[in-house]
């Protein structure tokens, strides 16, 4: 304290200034230190911040990449549902094609076979993209002749495969 008078009433000598340096140096040293302490403390409360946020991330990533594996197997057994209902359909298909065209077969020689044909005429099987309007020009017979022989409800409904009576044209 008595420095600190002697220094205000401007009576200083060398021996004064050089304490009153190095008490400046130490004071401010002292300040330095609590500094560097307290930057310390925030240091390292930031690497265990840091080191629980890589922990999180961690956690995260290894769920996401549960998750993705979890998707992807999901879609592989989508996957092969899917190709085993289009392999099933297809048989389906197939099988309903067969059983059908067998009955419309056995129908058909029914018909032919039961002699309720009494006129004379052609067989036509209906061909992709044949219209009755073709087939009866083909022919050279008019398109009611052939509904009429072949008892259609639907002229319009004609099927590809389908076999149809014409009437013979000179009769």
């Amino acid at each position: 304290m008595l420095l600190v008078c002697l220094l205000a009433a401007g009576c200083t000598t060398l021996g004064t200034r050089r304490q009153i340096e190095e008490a400046r140096r130490d004071t401010e040293s002292e300040r330095l230190r609590v500094q560097v302490h307290r930057l310390n403390e925030r240091v390292a409360a930031l690497e265990r911040y840091q080191q629980e946020l890589g922990g999180q991330i961690e956690a995260l990533q290894a769920a996401d990449n549960r998750n993705a594996t979890q998707v992807r197997d999901h879609l592989k057994t989508l996957d092969k549902t899917a190709e085993a209902t289009g392999r099933t359909l297809s048989r389906l298909r197939e099988e309903i094609i067969k059983d059908l065209s067998e009955r419309i077969e056995k129908l058909l020689k029914k018909q032919s076979g039961a002699g309720r044909r009494t006129e004379s005429g052609y067989w036509h099987t209906v061909e992709q993209g044949q219209t009755l309007s073709e087939i009866a020009k083909a022919y050279n017979v008019p398109v009611a002749a052939i509904v009429r022989a072949n008892n259609l409800s639907n002229p319009d409904a004609i099927r590809v495969g389908t076999r149809l009576f014409i009437p013979d044209s000179r009769r």
